[in-house]
C-alpha cells in the first residue's frame, strides 16, 4: 500500500485506538479516512482532456478573481462524488458490507446528511446514537476493503465470527435492517 491507500490505512489504526474527542469530530475522521480509502482505487470519470474541453469554456468566462479557485473545484469533477464514493466501498466489501449495513441506500442517505452538516458547521440535530453508528461502520467497512485488498480473506472469516466491535455491529445491523418499513433514521 502507498499513498492514500496507505495513509487511510494508518489512520485507521489510529481510529481504532482510544479518542478522546467528540463524536463529530470522530465522525469526521472516519467519514474522511473511508473517503480517501475508496477514492484511492477509483477511476477517473474524466480524462484530462475531456475534463479540459468542459472546464476550459466557463474558466475562459471567469472572472480572474475567481479563475485559479474555479479550476481546482471544477476539476474535482474528474473524480467519483461522495455518493457514489460510498456506493463503490459497499460494493468493494462485498458480502461483509452488507452483512454490516443490510439496508446500504438508506445508510447512504444518513451519511451524506450527517457528512454535509459537519462539513458546513449544522450541528447535529442531538443525532449522537446515528454519529456512533456511522462511525463505526465506516471503521467496519474500511477494515473489510483493507483486508480485501492485502488478500487476508481468511481474517474476513474469521472476523465475521469473531466478538471484534460486536456491540455496534448489531446496533448499525438493527438501525439498518431491510425489513423496516419507514425510514427510523431520522429523529424528527
Amino acid at each position: 500500500m502507498q499513498g492514500d491507500e496507505a495513509r487511510s490505512s494508518e489512520m485507521l489504526a489510529s481510529l481504532l485506538g482510544p479518542w478522546e474527542m467528540p463524536i463529530d469530530l470522530q465522525l469526521f475522521m472516519a467519514t474522511s479516512m473511508l473517503e480517501s480509502l475508496v477514492r484511492s482505487k477509483s477511476e477517473k470519470l474524466y480524462s484530462n482532456d475531456e475534463l479540459n474541453s468542459l472546464i476550459n469554456p466557463m474558466l475562459a468566462v471567469a472572472d480572474e478573481k475567481i479563475r485559479d479557485r474555479a479550476r481546482e473545484l471544477l476539476r474535482s469533477l474528474q473524480r467519483p462524488p461522495y455518493r457514489m464514493l460510498l456506493n463503490l466501498a459497499f460494493k468493494e466489501s462485498e458480502t461483509w458490507g452488507t452483512e454490516i449495513v443490510p439496508n446500504q441506500n438508506e445508510f447512504i442517505k444518513k451519511q451524506g446528511k450527517l457528512r454535509n452538516a459537519g462539513a458546513h458547521a449544522l450541528g447535529n440535530g442531538g443525532e449522537y446514537d446515528i454519529m456512533v453508528d456511522h462511525y463505526y461502520a465506516q471503521i467496519l467497512i474500511a477494515y473489510v476493503i483493507i483486508m480485501k485488498r492485502l488478500g487476508l480473506d481468511d481474517a474476513l472469516e474469521q472476523f465475521e465470527e469473531s466478538s471484534f466491535l460486536e456491540a455496534p455491529r448489531q446496533q448499525i445491523r438493527e438501525r439498518y435492517a431491510i425489513a423496516k418499513t419507514k425510514d427510523t433514521t431520522d429523529t424528527a
